[in-house]
């Protein structure tokens, strides 16, 4: 029985660990959600803002494009506008670097997005597993407590039968010493009356 109640002792501790690991495990998940759902969110915006900032320069390229058109006409018939010429042209190869940054921090975001993800499904996978064991841990302890209950009701049982053997004992001891004592009672009686027999005559 003492081995039973150690076995359920662990068997408890481990399950408390597990609780514990799982309540953990389940924070953590929580927390990675909400990294998860929040980087998605600051993702769809960056996305958004690039796209927006795409068309924007895409508008503003096609303009620059149209005027960069006039200005090649103009330059032919007017040298003084070459400078405008070349500002523009300036303008035009910052506007496609920043849409090239704008798509990077896109393609970024969606990278981080995936691997946030690829976390959280990893951590409900072990919270799953987690529960398992301590599912089986449960079963484990509910069938070592069915068995120290059962070694107690037998323990219980054989102390109870014990309890009613010593009574009987006693009781038989208290019986055997009655009697003794009414037997000596009776061979005292007995000697006196055999010293004052008168003894017969030769």
């Amino acid at each position: 029985m003492a081995e039973v109640e150690e076995d359920n002792a662990a068997l408890q501790e481990e399950v408390g660990k597990l609780k514990g690991e799982l309540l953990q495990r389940e924070a953590a998940l929580a927390a990675v959600r909400t990294e998860c759902d929040k980087a998605i969110a600051a993702a769809a915006e960056q996305v958004a803002e690039a796209r927006t900032e795409a068309e924007k320069e895409r508008t503003s390229a096609l303009a620059t494009r149209d005027a960069l058109a006039v200005a090649n006409a103009r330059l032919e018939e007017m040298p003084a506008l070459r400078a405008d010429l070349e500002r523009l042209r300036a303008e035009l190869a910052a506007e496609h670097d920043s849409r090239a940054q704008a798509h990077e921090a896109a393609a970024v975001a969606r990278a981080e997005r995936d691997a946030t993800r690829r976390m959280a499904e990893a951590l409900e996978q072990q919270v799953a597993e987690q529960k398992t064991a301590l599912s089986k841990a449960e079963a484990e302890l509910a069938g070592l407590r069915e068995a120290l209950n059962a070694e107690r009701s037998a323990a219980a049982s054989a102390a109870q039968a014990a309890a009613v053997a010593g009574a009987e004992r006693d009781a038989a001891n208290r019986s055997a010493e009655e009697a003794r004592e009414r037997l000596a009672t009776l061979e005292g009686n007995a000697k006196p009356e055999s010293s004052t027999r008168p003894s017969p005559r030769k």
